[in-house]
């Protein structure tokens, strides 16, 4: 039984040592969208690609495919508040999902927010985070997910690679 929960104690300590150093420059790779002006910085072993869908621009992918964020953008002449209320009401029909957190963050070098959800997708508990950008003419969307269970690991190479957005 102490075996166990210094073994459990060890990969809780092997997590927080081992995120930092994913989410530092030097192991990342930069993603450029020539023709959408954007770039976005991701952990070197995780996968990005151009995908043009609808409102989708691109995916960045995990290499287990269990975790991934989607960069979208939406026009719209809505202020950034009015959009944000407005995200959040559809994105909780749509996804059925439940709203944790709504907060203001700086995304590149921009004044935006950054909210999350918990929802059940195919019978699965998912954690979902948002990072809306402000555009001249709309809002980027940066749609990112992820198991739940994987959100205190994911979540903050989301928001590292969030805060590269340029």
């Amino acid at each position: 039984m102490k075996s166990k929960h210094l073994l459990n104690i060890g990969v809780i300590l092997f997590c927080f040592l081992l995120i930092p150093i994913v989410c530092s420059a030097e192991f990342q790779k930069q993603f450029v969208d020539k023709e959408y002006g954007y770039s976005i910085n991701h952990p070197f072993f995780w996968t990005a690609s151009i995908y043009r869908s609808g409102d989708v621009l691109a995916n960045i992918d995990s290499n287990d495919g269990k975790s991934g964020l989607q960069v979208r953008i939406i026009k719209s002449s809505s202020s950034k508040n009015s959009f944000v209320s407005d995200y959040i009401n559809k994105f909780n029909r749509q996804m059925q999902a439940d709203l944790i957190s709504k907060r203001q963050m700086t995304i590149g070098y921009s004044s935006g927010y950054a909210v999350s959800f918990r929802a059940k997708r195919r019978g699965k508990d998912y954690f979902l985070k948002s990072y809306i950008i402000p555009t001249k003419s709309g809002f980027y969307v940066l749609q990112a997910g992820t198991p739940f269970n994987s959100k205190s690991q994911v979540e903050l190479i989301f928001d590292s690679m969030a805060k590269s957005f340029r």
